[in-house]
Protein backbone atom coordinates (compact mmCIF):
# COMPACT_ATOMS: atom_id res chain seq x y z
CA UNK A 1 0.00 0.00 0.00
CA UNK A 2 1.36 3.27 -0.94
CA UNK A 3 1.24 5.76 1.67
CA UNK A 4 1.23 9.76 1.88
CA UNK A 5 3.38 11.47 4.74
CA UNK A 6 1.29 13.69 6.35
CA UNK A 7 2.48 16.98 8.00
CA UNK A 8 0.67 18.58 10.82
CA UNK A 9 -0.08 21.40 12.70
CA UNK A 10 0.78 20.31 16.49
CA UNK A 11 -0.72 21.93 19.61
CA UNK A 12 2.55 21.50 21.31
CA UNK A 13 4.32 23.04 18.19
CA UNK A 14 2.00 26.32 19.11
CA UNK A 15 3.25 26.03 22.67
CA UNK A 16 5.47 28.86 23.70
CA UNK A 17 8.56 29.56 25.43
CA UNK A 18 8.14 32.43 27.92
CA UNK A 19 9.32 36.07 28.20
CA UNK A 20 8.54 35.78 24.21
CA UNK A 21 8.28 39.33 22.20
CA UNK A 22 5.57 40.39 20.09
CA UNK A 23 8.37 40.49 17.16
CA UNK A 24 9.42 37.28 17.85
CA UNK A 25 6.53 36.00 17.52
CA UNK A 26 5.77 37.47 14.37
CA UNK A 27 9.15 35.97 12.80
CA UNK A 28 8.47 32.99 13.50
CA UNK A 29 5.26 33.21 11.94
CA UNK A 30 6.67 35.06 9.05
CA UNK A 31 9.16 31.53 8.66
CA UNK A 32 6.07 29.03 9.22
CA UNK A 33 4.36 30.58 6.34
CA UNK A 34 7.04 30.49 3.98
CA UNK A 35 7.78 27.11 4.90
CA UNK A 36 4.23 25.75 4.80
CA UNK A 37 3.88 26.87 1.65
CA UNK A 38 7.19 25.18 0.64
CA UNK A 39 5.80 21.80 1.99
CA UNK A 40 2.52 22.44 0.10
CA UNK A 41 3.74 23.59 -3.45
CA UNK A 42 5.33 20.01 -3.11
CA UNK A 43 1.40 18.46 -3.02
CA UNK A 44 2.19 17.54 0.62
CA UNK A 45 -1.08 16.65 2.56
CA UNK A 46 -1.06 19.02 5.45
CA UNK A 47 -2.82 18.70 8.45
CA UNK A 48 -3.81 19.90 12.21
CA UNK A 49 -4.41 18.81 15.95
CA UNK A 50 -8.14 20.05 17.15
CA UNK A 51 -5.57 20.87 20.44
CA UNK A 52 -3.93 23.59 18.56
CA UNK A 53 -6.22 26.24 19.07
CA UNK A 54 -6.52 25.51 22.79
CA UNK A 55 -2.54 25.44 23.04
CA UNK A 56 -1.08 28.19 25.16
CA UNK A 57 0.80 30.80 22.79
CA UNK A 58 1.87 32.22 25.85
CA UNK A 59 1.21 30.97 29.62
CA UNK A 60 -1.41 33.63 29.76
CA UNK A 61 -2.49 33.37 26.07
CA UNK A 62 -4.09 30.11 24.11
CA UNK A 63 -3.84 30.47 20.86
CA UNK A 64 -7.47 30.72 20.25
CA UNK A 65 -7.35 34.08 22.25
CA UNK A 66 -4.56 35.63 20.24
CA UNK A 67 -5.94 34.67 17.13
CA UNK A 68 -9.60 35.91 17.51
CA UNK A 69 -9.34 39.10 19.98
CA UNK A 70 -7.36 42.02 19.71
CA UNK A 71 -4.06 41.75 21.40
CA UNK A 72 -0.40 42.88 21.33
CA UNK A 73 1.04 39.84 20.54
CA UNK A 74 -0.22 39.47 16.91
CA UNK A 75 -1.48 41.76 14.58
CA UNK A 76 -4.31 42.01 12.02
CA UNK A 77 -2.00 40.58 9.23
CA UNK A 78 -0.09 38.17 11.74
CA UNK A 79 -3.64 36.72 12.71
CA UNK A 80 -4.52 36.10 9.04
CA UNK A 81 -1.54 34.03 8.47
CA UNK A 82 -2.10 32.05 11.19
CA UNK A 83 -6.02 31.47 10.67
CA UNK A 84 -5.68 30.87 6.95
CA UNK A 85 -2.80 28.26 7.51
CA UNK A 86 -4.85 26.07 9.91
CA UNK A 87 -8.03 26.89 8.37
CA UNK A 88 -6.59 25.34 5.14
CA UNK A 89 -5.48 21.86 7.03
CA UNK A 90 -7.62 19.20 7.22
CA UNK A 91 -8.25 18.75 10.33
CA UNK A 92 -6.40 14.62 11.52
CA UNK A 93 -8.04 12.00 13.28
CA UNK A 94 -7.72 8.80 15.24
CA UNK A 95 -7.65 7.16 12.20
CA UNK A 96 -4.61 9.77 10.76
CA UNK A 97 -2.30 8.40 12.74
CA UNK A 98 -3.09 4.33 12.86
CA UNK A 99 -2.25 3.98 9.09
CA UNK A 100 1.74 3.39 9.67
CA UNK A 101 2.07 6.96 7.50
CA UNK A 102 5.19 9.07 8.16
CA UNK A 103 4.43 11.73 10.01
CA UNK A 104 5.81 15.50 10.99
CA UNK A 105 5.26 18.07 13.48
CA UNK A 106 5.15 21.85 11.64
CA UNK A 107 4.28 25.05 13.76
CA UNK A 108 5.76 27.72 15.79
CA UNK A 109 8.05 26.11 18.21
CA UNK A 110 10.08 22.25 18.18
CA UNK A 111 7.77 20.82 20.47
CA UNK A 112 8.13 17.32 19.34
CA UNK A 113 11.08 15.39 17.97
CA UNK A 114 9.58 14.76 15.09
CA UNK A 115 9.58 18.31 14.01
CA UNK A 116 10.66 20.16 10.88
CA UNK A 117 10.89 23.88 10.13
CA UNK A 118 13.09 23.96 7.09
CA UNK A 119 13.13 23.06 3.45
CA UNK A 120 16.26 20.64 4.78
CA UNK A 121 14.33 19.29 7.55
CA UNK A 122 11.92 18.16 5.00
CA UNK A 123 14.17 16.63 2.68
CA UNK A 124 15.89 14.56 5.31
CA UNK A 125 12.14 13.82 6.81
CA UNK A 126 10.77 12.57 3.22
CA UNK A 127 14.00 10.87 2.59
CA UNK A 128 14.77 9.41 5.90
CA UNK A 129 10.84 7.82 5.72
CA UNK A 130 10.49 6.74 2.03
CA UNK A 131 10.84 3.19 2.42
CA UNK A 132 8.16 3.44 4.95
CA UNK A 133 5.32 4.53 2.41
CA UNK A 134 5.06 1.23 0.91
CA UNK A 135 6.07 2.48 -3.07
CA UNK A 136 6.94 0.84 -6.19
CA UNK A 137 9.81 1.41 -8.61
CA UNK A 138 7.73 3.45 -10.84
CA UNK A 139 6.38 5.52 -7.77
CA UNK A 140 9.97 6.04 -6.42
CA UNK A 141 10.86 7.45 -9.65
CA UNK A 142 8.49 9.89 -9.23
CA UNK A 143 9.03 10.57 -5.50
CA UNK A 144 13.15 10.85 -6.36
CA UNK A 145 12.28 14.14 -8.99
CA UNK A 146 11.08 15.70 -6.04
CA UNK A 147 13.56 14.73 -3.28
CA UNK A 148 16.81 14.61 -4.85
CA UNK A 149 16.42 17.63 -7.23
CA UNK A 150 19.81 17.68 -8.33
CA UNK A 151 19.72 14.36 -10.22
CA UNK A 152 18.27 13.67 -13.50
CA UNK A 153 17.46 9.79 -14.69
CA UNK A 154 17.89 8.08 -17.70
CA UNK A 155 15.26 6.49 -19.94
CA UNK A 156 16.11 3.28 -17.77
CA UNK A 157 14.05 3.98 -14.97
CA UNK A 158 12.07 2.80 -13.57
CA UNK A 159 12.75 -0.81 -14.90
CA UNK A 160 16.80 -0.98 -13.89
CA UNK A 161 15.44 -1.23 -10.31
CA UNK A 162 14.37 -4.03 -10.66
CA UNK A 163 17.68 -5.66 -11.32
CA UNK A 164 18.63 -4.47 -7.83
CA UNK A 165 20.72 -7.71 -6.29
CA UNK A 166 18.18 -8.23 -3.08
CA UNK A 167 15.33 -6.98 -4.98
CA UNK A 168 13.86 -3.11 -5.00
CA UNK A 169 12.37 -3.73 -1.27
CA UNK A 170 15.37 -4.70 0.51
CA UNK A 171 17.56 -2.33 -1.01
CA UNK A 172 15.51 0.78 -0.97
CA UNK A 173 17.04 2.32 2.29
CA UNK A 174 20.55 1.80 0.41
CA UNK A 175 19.19 3.67 -2.90
CA UNK A 176 17.64 6.54 -0.78
CA UNK A 177 21.18 7.14 1.46
CA UNK A 178 23.15 6.86 -1.93
CA UNK A 179 21.23 9.52 -3.71
CA UNK A 180 21.11 11.68 -0.81
CA UNK A 181 25.06 11.96 -0.85
CA UNK A 182 25.22 12.40 -4.70
CA UNK A 183 22.25 14.73 -4.34
CA UNK A 184 24.43 17.05 -1.50
CA UNK A 185 27.98 16.34 -1.75
CA UNK A 186 29.74 15.21 -4.94
CA UNK A 187 29.60 18.40 -7.07
CA UNK A 188 30.75 20.35 -4.04
CA UNK A 189 32.90 17.78 -3.04
CA UNK A 190 34.82 16.82 -6.10
CA UNK A 191 34.98 20.21 -7.90
CA UNK A 192 38.59 21.37 -8.24
CA UNK A 193 40.14 18.21 -8.45
CA UNK A 194 40.67 15.69 -11.35
CA UNK A 195 37.69 13.09 -11.35
CA UNK A 196 39.43 9.86 -10.05
CA UNK A 197 40.95 11.35 -6.97
CA UNK A 198 37.58 13.60 -6.78
CA UNK A 199 35.62 10.32 -6.26
CA UNK A 200 38.14 9.15 -3.87
CA UNK A 201 37.28 12.43 -1.81
CA UNK A 202 33.68 11.28 -2.32
CA UNK A 203 34.02 7.48 -1.27
CA UNK A 204 35.50 8.65 2.49
CA UNK A 205 32.38 11.50 3.01
CA UNK A 206 29.85 9.31 1.14
CA UNK A 207 31.17 5.73 3.09
CA UNK A 208 30.43 4.51 -0.14
CA UNK A 209 33.00 3.49 -2.45
CA UNK A 210 33.05 4.95 -5.92
CA UNK A 211 35.13 4.20 -8.75
CA UNK A 212 35.37 4.54 -12.46
CA UNK A 213 35.00 1.91 -14.68
CA UNK A 214 38.66 0.42 -15.54
CA UNK A 215 37.51 -0.49 -18.93
CA UNK A 216 37.43 2.00 -21.74
CA UNK A 217 36.22 -0.46 -24.26
CA UNK A 218 32.68 -1.25 -22.17
CA UNK A 219 31.15 3.11 -22.59
CA UNK A 220 28.34 1.33 -25.02
CA UNK A 221 27.33 -0.71 -22.33
CA UNK A 222 27.63 2.52 -20.40
CA UNK A 223 25.83 5.35 -22.47
CA UNK A 224 22.82 5.82 -21.59
CA UNK A 225 19.61 8.00 -22.96
CA UNK A 226 18.16 11.29 -21.21
CA UNK A 227 15.20 12.83 -22.02
CA UNK A 228 15.28 16.21 -19.77
CA UNK A 229 16.91 17.60 -22.38
CA UNK A 230 17.77 14.59 -24.70
CA UNK A 231 21.01 13.13 -24.91
CA UNK A 232 23.36 10.50 -24.61
CA UNK A 233 25.62 10.20 -22.12
CA UNK A 234 28.52 8.00 -20.70
CA UNK A 235 28.09 6.90 -17.05
CA UNK A 236 31.36 5.88 -16.26
CA UNK A 237 31.48 6.39 -12.51
CA UNK A 238 29.57 4.46 -10.03
CA UNK A 239 28.97 3.90 -6.38
CA UNK A 240 29.02 0.18 -5.09
CA UNK A 241 26.04 -0.59 -3.06
CA UNK A 242 27.52 -3.61 -1.52
CA UNK A 243 24.95 -3.93 1.68
CA UNK A 244 21.44 -3.75 2.21
CA UNK A 245 21.19 -2.10 5.32
CA UNK A 246 18.97 -4.36 6.75
CA UNK A 247 19.97 -5.29 10.72
CA UNK A 248 21.56 -9.05 10.32
CA UNK A 249 22.02 -9.12 6.18
CA UNK A 250 25.74 -9.65 6.23
CA UNK A 251 25.66 -10.73 2.61
CA UNK A 252 28.11 -9.03 -0.11
CA UNK A 253 25.88 -7.04 -2.79
CA UNK A 254 26.81 -6.57 -6.25
CA UNK A 255 24.55 -2.79 -6.89
CA UNK A 256 25.60 0.24 -8.34
CA UNK A 257 24.75 3.22 -8.98
CA UNK A 258 26.16 4.77 -12.20
CA UNK A 259 26.21 8.67 -13.13
CA UNK A 260 27.84 11.77 -15.06
CA UNK A 261 28.75 14.44 -13.17
CA UNK A 262 30.27 16.35 -16.01
CA UNK A 263 28.45 20.01 -16.52
CA UNK A 264 27.75 21.32 -20.04
CA UNK A 265 25.38 23.46 -21.66
CA UNK A 266 24.38 25.01 -18.07
CA UNK A 267 22.85 21.99 -16.81
CA UNK A 268 24.42 21.43 -13.41
CA UNK A 269 22.85 18.03 -12.65
CA UNK A 270 24.08 15.15 -12.30
CA UNK A 271 22.78 12.36 -14.57
CA UNK A 272 22.33 9.11 -12.85
CA UNK A 273 21.86 5.99 -16.03
CA UNK A 274 21.53 2.80 -13.78
CA UNK A 275 20.75 1.86 -10.68
CA UNK A 276 20.26 -2.09 -9.95
CA UNK A 277 22.81 -5.16 -10.54
CA UNK A 278 26.63 -4.51 -11.77
CA UNK A 279 26.13 -3.73 -15.78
Amino acid sequence: MNLSPLIIHTATAYSGPPGMSSEHLQDRVLQLEKFERFVRERKEKVGREEEVFDAMLTPTVPVWQALFEENDLLSKEMRSIVLDMLNRSRQVTKEDFETGAPIASIGLWAGRADYIDSEMAWYRFRRATLHLCGITPATFCEQAKLLFPNLVFSSRFPDCLNSLEGGFDLFLPSVVKALERLNDQLLETIQGHEIKEGLKRFTALSEFETTMEGNADRNGDLTFTFSDPPKKLVCSPHMKLHTSMVPGDSRHYFNRIYFNSHQSGGDARIHVGHIGGHL
